[in-house]
């Protein structure tokens, strides 16, 4: 019986979770990881991510602080 490997991007993974894995281990702006898409090519990964960067870069940037607004409206 011959296992299946998942292609993305030319990297082959053995299962879906070394997929997830590899694709939001270093991406801070990650802010909800939604699933996957394998049943066919191409193989899809779903996730939210924040613009500009990770949202703890942006709360501790002293040069440009958030406003106390924003941390009323995004809950920080």
């Amino acid at each position: 019986l011959q296992k299946r490997l998942y292609y993305v991007y030319g990297y082959a993974f053995k299962t879906i979770p070394d997929l997830i894995a590899y694709h939001t281990r270093n991406r801070v702006n990650v802010i909800k990881f939604y699933g996957v898409a394998a049943t066919k090519e191409p193989i899809m990964i779903v996730m939210e991510l924040a613009s500009g960067g990770s949202l703890l870069a942006r709360v501790q940037d002293v040069k440009n602080p958030v406003s106390a607004v924003a941390f009323l409206l995004f809950d920080v």
